[in-house]
């Protein structure tokens, strides 16, 4: 982590500094467009005399009050500050005088920086200006400043009036913004500054914001997992059309709408913004969230629902308390996120810290129905800053998945590595235990085999007291052709698989049918002419090893005069059948001592997928092995 740390410092440092740089420019050409020009030399004058308001007369925007008018001692003026709770329209009237001795070099101008809600402009008796709307929906003017050129020729040669008409909404307090009388010249960076403020400062932090938003969408739409993403992306969302209202001319909304759409707006992004900040620095906060969530949910039922005579209070509240959580939420998350030990998370925190003072700030212009609010200046470079938050975050996730990349590729390779020696190692034992268990196959070959033909043989010879050479001759060749079945045939699963049962059986009964003639044994074959279903060579092979191993242990042991084999197919097995009349034995005695003849027979046939039966009694055995298709 510390290497990681270390690694992403350069590039915050780089980008820091950039930043930098652009606030200084920025401010800057603020202080360029704050600052007005030197007084021009012309001689020309104008300046108001003395300003005046009064209550517009109810339902009639058209005719000015004749009674009733308080002085207005400075601009910007607010109605409730002459009458109290007053919810209507009132007119102002502005006396000024214009002193020219000279030809006038510049045009005269009027700048108004807002007028709250809507309103009106008179020159003398002439119309200036008037906004689309002077009754519900109300267009808004409330943020945006006028300028209009008077010309010479309208004045009057001593005083001259302004009449202004300002219609308010009932929830905020109507007033009217600052107004100047002058050269053309000279209210022209003036008019600048209040447009640049008012309206060119949040276009650029809307539009700037726009971007942010998508981008943050975008990157959680790629990697699900980060929900920081997408909670900054909703708040984002949210301050976007919080700040909509703060750019639109008009809306089909009334005031009162208007009003409560802000609230609930004001609100849903207070407590979003509390959750995107914590899930950007992994943190949760579950017993704290779900109260967020009932507030939410309060205030949305509350402002849907609270009767109009009400919802100023009601905005009020929760305004306040949205103002309290946020700077709970910009205050502690410093003291929150100290153990991150991840620089995005130290930056965020930095930028939510600043944002305290400027909440502060920005709430009482609110409350107190002013207008100089600091957030437009800082809506832009916090947007920024989100977007380098952002580039630092991924780029510090880039880092970590290529240092897990390479961790894991050396791990993969040294797996790699120990799974090859280690199948190398079991390379090497499967083969030794091939060659072993070609030696146990071999060993039961010779046994089954080699075995028999020299047990047949030995009872030959030993009933021969004068043996002939012929007689010597066809033991050895006996002999000498089993080895060779052995060697071409005895553990081949390749072989050949004889066309008929009959074939298949020839060759034992040909090799024993001879020692059975000199034993005095009849030996009745039964072997079906033709295969129902075709054996595999294992089968073959299993049961011709079997049959020779059960007629060599009859020649040994049984003292039987009389023997069967027996063949009998069926659709799921192949059964042989084995019998003789001799004196017996205890088959599990015999296989307890692990006799090698029958031990060999039964491993053969579980091998071919087969069951091998041993009965046995004095009056003698049968022995069946059967083998499944």
């Amino acid at each position: 982590m510390r290497e990681q740390q270390v690694e992403s410092y350069p590039y915050c440092t780089h980008y820091g500094v950039n930043l930098l740089i652009l606030c200084l420019l920025f401010f800057f050409v603020c202080q360029l467009h704050a600052q007005s020009p030197e007084s021009s030399s012309t001689s020309c004058k104008a300046y108001i005399t003395e300003s005046f308001i009064a209550k517009a007369i109810p339902n009639n925007p058209v005719e000015r009050p004749t009674t009733g008018w308080a002085k207005v001692e400075h601009f910007p003026d607010f109605i409730n500050s002459h009458w109290k709770d007053y919810k209507g329209n009132a007119w102002y009237k502005i006396h000024w005088t214009y002193d020219c001795k000279n030809k006038p070099d510049h045009p005269l101008s009027l700048v108004i920086s807002h007028i709250n809600m809507a309103g009106k402009v008179y020159l003398n008796d002439d119309l200036l200006w008037k906004d689309q709307s002077l009754t519900e929906p109300l267009s808004r003017s409330w943020n945006i400043p006028r300028s209009w050129q008077i010309p010479i020729s309208a004045l009057k040669t001593k005083e001259n009036t302004i009449w202004i008409y300002v219609a308010s909404a009932s929830i905020q307090e109507g007033n009217l913004g600052h107004v100047h009388i002058g050269p053309y010249n000279q209210l022209l960076p003036l008019y600048q500054e209040y447009q640049f403020k008012q309206k060119t400062l949040i276009s650029i932090g809307f539009l700037i914001n726009v971007i942010i938003g998508i981008f943050y969408f975008m990157v959680w739409i790629i990697y699900r997992k980060e929900s920081a993403y997408l909670w900054i992306s909703a708040n984002v969302l949210f301050w976007l059309g919080y700040s909509l209202f703060f750019l639109l001319y008009s809306t089909p909304l009334s005031s009162i709408q208007v009003d409560r759409l802000l609230a609930w707006l004001f609100s849903t992004y207070t407590l979003v913004s509390c959750v995107s900040i914590w899930r950007f620095a992994n943190l949760k906060f579950p017993r704290i969230e779900k109260l967020l969530l009932f507030i939410f949910f309060l205030a949305t039922a509350v402002l849907a629902v609270i009767p109009d005579e009400y919802l100023k209070q009601t905005i009020h509240f929760f305004f306040i308390l949205n103002m309290i959580i946020f700077l709970l939420e910009n205050s502690t998350y410093p003291f929150l996120t100290y153990k991150s030990k991840q620089i995005e998370v130290y930056l965020m925190a930095g930028l939510h810290a600043f944002f305290v003072p400027v909440a502060i700030h920005d709430a009482y212009q609110i409350l107190t129905y002013q207008n100089e609010f600091w957030s437009p200046f800082i809506s832009p470079f916090s947007a920024l800053f989100l977007g380098l938050l952002l580039g630092l975050r991924l780029y510090r996730n880039n880092k970590v998945i290529s240092r897990f990349n390479k961790t894991l590729k050396d791990e993969i390779d040294n797996v790699t590595q120990k799974l090859s020696s280690s199948l190398n190692s079991q390379y090497q034992l499967a083969l030794e235990n091939i060659r072993l268990q070609e030696r146990v196959n071999l060993s039961r070959d010779l046994h089954d085999g080699i075995g028999g033909s020299i047990v047949r043989s030995i009872e030959l010879v030993s009933r021969n007291d004068h043996l002939e050479k012929e007689k010597f001759l066809s033991i050895l060749k006996l002999l000498s052709n089993d080895l060779r079945q052995i060697i071409d045939h005895g553990s081949s699963l390749d072989a050949k698989i004889p066309d008929s049962p009959i074939l298949w059986a020839a060759p034992t009964r040909h090799r024993f049918m001879e020692i059975f003639d000199e034993l005095h044994i009849a030996a009745h074959w039964q072997i079906p002419d033709k295969w129902n279903k075709s054996p595999t060579p294992l089968q073959c092979l299993t049961l011709t090893r079997i049959l020779e191993e059960a007629l060599t242990n009859i020649i040994k042991h049984s003292q039987a005069s009389e023997i069967s084999i027996g063949l009998e197919q069926t659709e799921q097995a192949l059964i042989l059948n084995i019998r003789d009349n001799g004196v017996g034995f205890d088959p599990e005695c015999i296989i307890e001592a692990k006799h090698i003849g029958l031990q060999s027979m039964k491993i053969r046939a579980q091998r071919a997928n087969g069951t091998l039966n041993i009965l046995s009694s004095g009056r003698g055995t049968h022995i069946q092995v059967m083998l499944s298709f």
